[in-house]
């Protein structure tokens, strides 16, 4: 069997990211007006079946990777889109700022897609994991906008220190660079401004923040956040110290993935992809 290539990118895209999400998209507008249940995506290089399936869902999301479709009987990786959100996003046709937000999004789900299928490769249980993180839980109550405040907080920050979401948020935010047309993008200073407006960076800080709170915190509040952390997912932590150097653990790694690769963004963004505003 020919080797995958791994995410060959030092800032979490893999290669090629951009220009299947491309395809989609062009698949989404040639179709635009037709009715269909789903479509086929072919000659993907990484894909075990060397396609992707399109699919419709009246779930409350753009677009979404079906991480356990080998569960559920799915016989292609399959990515479903809401029509709704669809519509609004391209509105009479195809336009330019839709165009690019839907690419952004594909990329991310297409990240999900990749990794799922190197975890296959692996041998790794990629449904254990999500069981174990409880990752399912923390997307429903970010989801639930009549869900309390503190839970919705804590559950993003969960969902940002998912080893599943790293490299989806980071390629994503590139993406986001990418088809940023406010204004031309010349020095570091420039491209950083843009990157750190992204909606992915923000979740990163805030995710960061949050657990910065959590970790400082003592008495009730220590108390009262293990419990809901533990509500949340499925690690059960038994003590406050135990929720505690787990944070400081993987707050430290994700911190330390940001200042490792933003810089690298950066550099190649301006190295190699300039060429779009010639």
């Amino acid at each position: 069997m020919k080797r995958l290539r791994r995410i060959n990118e030092s800032f979490g895209v893999f290669n090629g990211c951009e220009d299947l999400a491309q395809r989609i998209v062009d698949t989404l507008e040639k179709n635009e007006k037709n009715i269909w249940s789903e479509l086929i995506i072919d000659n993907v290089w990484f894909s075990p079946t060397k396609t992707i399936k399109i699919i419709k869902t009246n779930q409350n999301v753009r677009a979404a990777y079906i991480t356990n479709w080998r569960k559920m009987g799915l016989k292609l990786p399959t990515i479903a889109i809401n029509p709704i959100i669809l519509d609004n996003d391209i509105g009479d046709g195809f336009i330019t700022y839709g165009d690019s937000e839907l690419i952004t999004t594909f990329m991310h789900e297409l990240t999900h897609l990749y990794e799922d299928v190197m975890r296959y490769r692996n041998s790794s249980s990629i449904s254990n994991e999500i069981e174990r993180t409880g990752y399912n839980k923390t997307l429903e109550y970010i989801a639930k906008k009549d869900s309390d405040e503190e839970l919705r907080r804590i559950a993003s920050m969960l969902y940002v220190l998912s080893s599943f979401e790293t490299n989806a948020l980071f390629s994503q935010m590139y993406g986001e660079l990418l088809y940023f047309y406010a204004y031309d993008i010349e020095t570091p200073e420039d491209v950083f401004e843009v990157l750190s407006d992204t909606k992915q960076y923000r979740k990163m800080i805030n995710c960061i923040s949050t657990a910065k709170e959590i970790i400082e915190s003592n008495g009730y509040k220590s108390t009262m956040y293990t419990f809901y952390v533990n509500m949340l997912s499925n690690y059960k932590f038994s003590s406050f110290g135990r929720l505690r150097k787990w944070l400081l653990i993987k707050t430290r790694k994700l911190q330390k993935k940001m200042s490792n690769r933003i810089p690298k963004m950066i550099h190649y963004f301006l190295t190699y992809d300039n060429h779009r505003y010639d």
